[in-house]
């Protein structure tokens, strides 16, 4: 675990580059007509490493030979993603995605 947690900002790095660099033509190519552009300003993953938890092992036996490993991962993650939209008009929203709680459950939303 300590492991995990020492090059959780390495891997956060390397993943957020790598989302970021594969989301952003999507969102580009189903972009309304009404925006010009669609893209991220900043997104990170956070500095929380996630937590794997070990559920055992599977031996499968025939044609298809194997070793099934059974890993439940957690993470309680703190993300920086924000996302700017700019319209045809030349005005641009950024959008912030945050976390909220209410009656012990937790919800994310894009707020303005």
């Amino acid at each position: 675990m300590l492991i995990l947690q020492r090059s959780c900002p390495m891997l956060t790095r390397a993943a957020s580059d790598l989302i970021k660099v594969n989301v952003e033509p999507i969102l580009e190519q189903y972009r309304p007509m009404v925006l010009s552009s669609l893209s991220f300003s900043k997104f990170t993953l956070g500095t929380v490493a996630p937590q794997f938890t070990w559920l055992g092992v599977s031996i499968i036996e025939g044609a298809d030979e194997g070793i099934t490993m059974e890993l439940e991962m957690n993470w309680d993650g703190n993300p920086s993603i924000i996302l700017d939209i700019k319209t045809i008009l030349g005005v641009g929203l950024p959008v912030q995605r945050r976390l909220g709680s209410k009656a012990g459950s937790r919800w994310a939303c894009w707020c303005l």
